[in-house]
């Protein structure tokens, strides 16, 4: 067992912790703490523990403070260090908004990220089982420093998805998304659909385009490709068969155009 030590208004950092004691580390339970302690949970101080003791280093300059005595409603007032206490110092408390940084010294902010990937350092463990060294510039042996890192792929997908969507589904951004252009034919047979798949054909020779043929109604059709988020939508209904028209859309802002069913190949790239 070990006790960790920080400031009443700091919490320690769960992160850190494991980097220091291992990455088993947990909580004590109620009784395992009064069992070291001597006294409940809620009450529990640095002062005549037998274990090993890890300090913020905020705590160093600290005077006069307050602790559980390891005793039941009991506290010990003025501790200070090394006087009542020993303790192995170091950076373990989370840090705050305000907290100065320790690069620059300016106020950091904090803010809400997703974690897409991880960086870790190994250290010599591995090097030194492999026999991994290199020739210092004394000519001495010494392991190689390592490290590793992983991307979550399937993460930075629903990351994307997570910051980029409305209340009717996916925004797809056009570096990402599964297709370029999607589509639809309003009717499921006729002329619509008959230009539609002549559109398809065309387009597919320069872009990825999914093409919606089912046989449902076009309500279900539009509901389907604002829920998906391709970011180009081609709409062609029995209305555009007459006036030789489709309707292009741009997911993410919504606008729409009329092209020219002669010029859709050409005007296409305009919205891609």
């Amino acid at each position: 067992f070990a006790c960790v030590l920080v400031r009443g208004d700091h919490s320690a950092d769960p992160a850190k912790l494991r980097a220091i004691i291992g990455e088993d580390a947990r909580l004590a339970d109620e009784k395992e703490i009064e069992e070291i302690t001597g006294g409940p949970l809620g009450f529990s101080g640095p002062a005549g523990l037998k274990i090993k003791a890890y300090a913020d280093n905020t705590i160093k300059y600290c005077s006069n403070m307050v602790s559980g005595a390891n005793k039941k409603d009991a506290h010990i007032k003025n501790i200070n260090y090394p006087r009542d206490f020993e303790a192995e110092f170091m950076n373990i408390r989370t840090v705050k908004a305000g907290d100065p940084c320790p690069e620059c010294g300016k106020a950091l902010d904090v803010a809400r990220g997703i974690e897409i990937g991880h960086t870790f350092y190994l250290g010599t463990k591995y090097s030194e089982k492999l026999k991994a060294s290199f020739t210092d510039k004394a000519g001495k042996d010494l392991p190689i420093e390592m490290g590793c890192y992983g991307i979550g792929v399937s993460r930075i997908v629903a990351a994307l998805i997570s910051q980029n969507h409305d209340d009717k589904g996916i925004i797809w951004p056009r570096a990402m998304a599964p297709y370029q252009i999607e589509i639809i034919a309003a009717s499921s047979n006729g002329p619509a659909m008959e230009k539609a798949e002549e559109i398809y054909e065309a387009l597919s020779k320069k872009y990825e385009v999914l093409f919606d043929d089912r046989d449902v109604s076009a309500g279900i059709k539009f509901k389907d490709a604002d829920l998906i988020g391709i970011p180009v939508r081609i709409v062609l209904g029995p209305r555009g068969m007459k006036t030789g028209e489709c309707e292009v859309q741009s997911r993410a802002d919504g606008k729409t155009e009329a092209i020219k069913l002669d010029k859709i190949l050409e005007k296409i790239s305009d919205f891609t």
